[in-house]
C-alpha cells in the first residue's frame, strides 16, 4: 500500500488541480508513453482478428464435423474480442482526452505539443519514413538546441575495447568503425540514453558492481557528445543491430590509432582516456609511432598499459567546502555505496578526536569532527556514479585525510574503523564496514 502513495497524492493534486507546470509536464510525458503503447495494443488485436477470420475463410475445405466447431470457436472469439476492442478504445480515448486537455494548458500547453511533435518526428525516423541526415536537422532546429549524442566505451575483462563495423543503407560495409552510441531522446539524460543505446545496438549489459563512469564530453557547433566507459562479462555474447553493424570486434586499446572510426571518434575516446592518466608520458610514444619510429606491436602493447593503469585510477575530486551556516561546511564527492556503509562510517566519526583504520593508520583530528549530515544525490543502491553531500563541523584537511583513508582501505579488502561510537557499533556488528569494490571512484 505504501507504494502506492505517490500515485494516490498525484490523483488528488490533479482532482483539485493542484500540478505545478513541471508535475503537468512529467504528467503529459507518462500519457504520451501510455498513447503510444495503444498502437501496439491496436495492432496485437488485429493480428488476432486476421488470424481467426484467415480460418473462416478456408472453412469450405474442412470437414463437416469441424465446421460446427470451428464457427462455435469464432463466434465465441468474436464477443471477447469485441471486448477487448471497446476496453482499449476506451482507455485509449481517455488518455487523448488528458493529453489535450494538457496541450490546451495556458501553462503548459505549448511545450505539451512541442514534445507531441518531437515524439512524432522520432516516430517517422524509426519507421524509416525520415532518413537521419534530414531528422537530425528538423530535430535541431524545434528543439534550436544542439543535437545531444551518448557514446560508451565498452571493455571487458580483458581490458580489450568494443567497436562495431558499420554498414550503409542498402546494408553494405563501408568500412568504418564506431563504439556503441547514439542520439539522447527528448527528456532523456545522457547515462539513461548510454545505457539505451548499448542495449539496442548489442544487447549487453554492463557489470553493475563496476558502475558506468562518465569519460568526459566532446562538443562542437552542432553536437554534444557525452563518453561513459563500461565493463562487461567477455564471455556475454554481441548482438549487433542489423541496419547499422555487421559485426563486432574487440581490440586492445593501443589499436585505435589504426582503426577507421567515424566522426574522429577515436582521437576523442584515446584523449579523454589518457587525460585520466599519464599523457605527458604516453605523447611521446605516440609521436615515435606516427613517425614510424616504434613498431606496431610495441606501441600496442605499451599504450593498452598505459590507459587501462590511468582508467583504474579512483580520482577523488578534490574537497572544495563552502562556508553555511557559520562554520559548518559541505563537501559533494563521487561515489558509489550500496550499501551506505560510506554514512555508517562517517557517523561512526562522528565526534570523535583520534579515529584508528585497519588497525595501523591513525587519524588525530586538530579538533572533533563533527558530521551533520551524509545524503546521497540519489538512491545508491542503482551502484551507478552518485554523488554523495557531507555536511560536517571541523578542519577541511582532517575531512579530506579521512577521505582518503577510506577510499584506499575500502578498495583493499576488510576494512576495521575503531571508534566508541554507539550507533557505528550497532550497525556494524562484524566489526567489519564491508569487503569489496573501490567505493570512491572516478566521474
Amino acid at each position: 500500500m505504501l507504494s502506492k502513495i505517490p500515485e494516490i497524492m498525484d490523483s488528488i493534486k490533479r482532482m483539485f488541480g493542484f500540478l505545478n507546470p513541471e508535475e503537468k509536464v512529467r504528467k503529459y510525458r507518462e500519457l504520451l508513453d501510455s498513447f503510444g503503447s495503444y498502437e501496439y495494443i491496436g495492432k496485437s488485436l488485429a493480428e488476432k482478428f486476421e488470424l481467426q477470420k484467415s480460418m473462416i475463410d478456408s472453412i469450405d475445405v474442412m470437414p463437416e464435423d469441424k465446421k460446427a466447431e470451428v464457427m462455435a470457436n469464432y463466434d465465441s472469439f468474436l464477443k471477447s474480442h469485441r471486448v477487448e476492442v471497446a476496453r482499449a478504445m476506451n482507455e485509449r480515448g481517455k488518455i487523448l482526452k488528458a493529453m489535450e486537455s494538457l496541450e490546451a494548458d495556458s501553462e503548459v500547453g505549448m511545450e505539451c505539443k512541442r514534445i507531441r511533435a518531437l515524439d512524432r518526428l522520432k516516430k517517422s525516423y524509426e519507421a524509416g519514413r525520415l532518413d537521419r541526415k534530414n531528422y537530425f536537422s528538423i530535430l535541431k532546429s524545434v528543439t534550436g538546441q544542439k543535437t545531444k549524442y551518448a557514446d560508451v566505451v565498452v571493455m571487458n575483462d580483458d581490458w580489450r575495447m568494443l567497436i562495431l563495423h558499420r554498414v550503409d543503407d542498402d546494408l553494405n560495409p563501408t568500412g568504418e568503425v564506431c563504439i556503441p552510441g547514439g542520439h539522447v531522446d527528448e527528456g532523456e539524460d545522457f547515462m539513461t540514453a548510454a545505457l539505451r543505446e548499448l542495449k539496442e545496438e548489442t544487447n549487453l549489459d554492463p557489470i553493475k558492481e563496476k558502475g558506468i563512469v562518465e569519460l568526459g564530453k566532446h562538443t562542437d557547433k552542432d553536437a554534444d557528445i557525452r563518453y561513459y566507459l563500461v565493463h562487461v562479462d567477455k564471455n556475454q555474447p554481441v548482438t549487433v543491430e542489423g541496419a547499422e553493424h555487421c559485426f563486432a570486434e574487440w581490440i586492445d586499446l593501443g589499436e585505435i590509432f589504426d582503426k577507421p572510426f567515424i566522426y574522429d571518434q577515436g582521437k576523442i575516446v584515446f584523449d579523454l582516456m589518457m587525460n585520466r592518466g599519464y599523457p605527458e608520458k604516453v605523447l611521446p610514444i605516440v609521436n615515435a609511432y606516427e613517425e614510424h619510429r616504434m613498431e606496431k606491436s610495441v606501441f600496442v602493447n605499451v599504450v593498452s598499459k598505459a590507459i587501462r593503469k590511468g582508467l583504474e585510477i579512483a580520482d577523488v575530486k578534490p574537497l572544495m567546502p563552502e562556508s553555511i551556516d557559520g562554520d559548518k561546511r559541505k563537501l559533494k564527492v563521487p561515489v558509489r555505496d550500496p550499501m551506505s556503509c560510506v554514512s555508517n562510517i562517517l557517523k561512526g566519526l562522528s565526534g570523535e578526536d583520534e579515529v584508528v583504520f585497519n588497525d595501523t593508520t591513525s587519524v588525530r583530528f586538530a579538533k572533533p569532527l563533527f558530521i551533520h549530515d551524509v545524503s546521497y544525490e540519489r538512491d545508491p543502491k542503482n551502484n551507478r556514479i552518485i554523488e554523495m553531500e557531507v555536511v560536517f563541523t571541523g578542519d577541511d584537511s582532517d575531512m579530506a585525510n579521512v577521505l582518503n583513508q577510506m577510499k584506499y582501505g575500502l578498495s583493499r579488502g576488510p576494512m576495521k574503523v575503531r571508534t566508541a561510537h554507539e550507533e557505528f557499533l550497532a550497525a556494524n556488528e562484524n566489526g567489519t564496514d564491508y569487503v569489496g569494490d573501490p567505493v570512491f571512484v572516478s566521474l
